[in-house]
């Protein structure tokens, strides 16, 4: 099995000497410079440093504070969950799903050219390259986010050896986000397996059907005493995250290893 081409590789070996774009202290101003509409309620927002020769600076998994004004609820700020390498020069990206927030609104009005006020990292786990043999993936649509960063980073590193297994749910087909780039790291990558489920029957739908739930994780996830350095990263609503965390429990998952 071949691995997929190193997509951006070429320009994060030097990252080392780029500068750090983001502030955990102080906000500061970055430019819409790209949006990309995946279906009528997620798009891709793309946001250029002042200098292309710089990174965001937060490592994989960190997440950074977005500040906005909103006309009924004044100044605001909420968390969000870069998916790009951070390393990566000259700009980041982020996804949303548009339902009826106040962040949803504030970025459907956005145009490419306007600013807006960022700062990080500010939180959520800090990935380092081998830190664990396997780390288990369980996200519902757009909360994949963070782990397609954390995935993207592994991919790029060849010397990452981290077994990556992500079970990720979505009601419908477009409701998978990334879906032709992680089926790229299912078919060519052999430290990523990659299961997905559909809550709808769909046509063409060769895939896993039904909820994550107790049994999906039985069947898809390796068992903890048959490895030494094990982490599971969920992310989700809360009755969601409640019942993935008491199935991890039942299969005995220390508690340690659940984030």
């Amino acid at each position: 099995r071949r691995l997929p081409s190193m997509q951006g590789s070429h320009n994060l070996k030097d990252a080392s000497n780029l500068k750090v774009a983001l502030c955990p202290k102080q906000f500061r101003k970055l430019r819409l410079i790209k949006k990309n509409v995946f279906t009528n309620i997620m798009t891709e927002y793309e946001f250029g440093y002042p200098d292309p020769i710089s990174c965001m600076g937060c490592a994989p998994g960190q997440y950074v504070q977005i500040r906005f004004e909103d006309p009924d609820n004044g100044v605001l700020t909420r968390y969000i969950s870069p998916t790009t390498d951070p390393k990566k020069p000259g700009s980041f990206t982020v996804v949303l799903k548009h339902l009826s927030g106040c962040l949803s609104k504030y970025f459907r009005s956005l145009t490419v050219g306007q600013e807006v006020e960022f700062r990080g990292p500010v939180g959520g786990i800090e990935y380092q390259p081998n830190q664990w043999d396997c780390l288990i993936m369980i996200s519902p649509g757009i909360c994949l986010t963070p782990m397609m960063q954390i995935m993207r980073c592994i991919r790029d590193n060849l010397n990452d050896f981290t077994h990556v297994v992500l079970l990720y749910y979505a009601d419908h087909i477009m409701d998978f986000l990334y879906k032709d780039e992680l089926d790229d790291l299912k078919r060519f990558d052999p430290r990523f397996e990659i299961t997905f489920f559909l809550g709808h029957d769909e046509v063409g739908w060769d895939g896993e059907k039904g909820n994550l739930d107790y049994n999906a994780i039985r069947s898809h996830c390796p068992r903890p005493d048959n490895i030494c350095f094990l982490k599971v990263i969920m992310c989700g609503g809360p009755d969601f995250l409640r019942t993935m965390l008491e199935a991890f429990h039942m299969l005995d998952y220390p508690k340690e290893s659940l984030y």
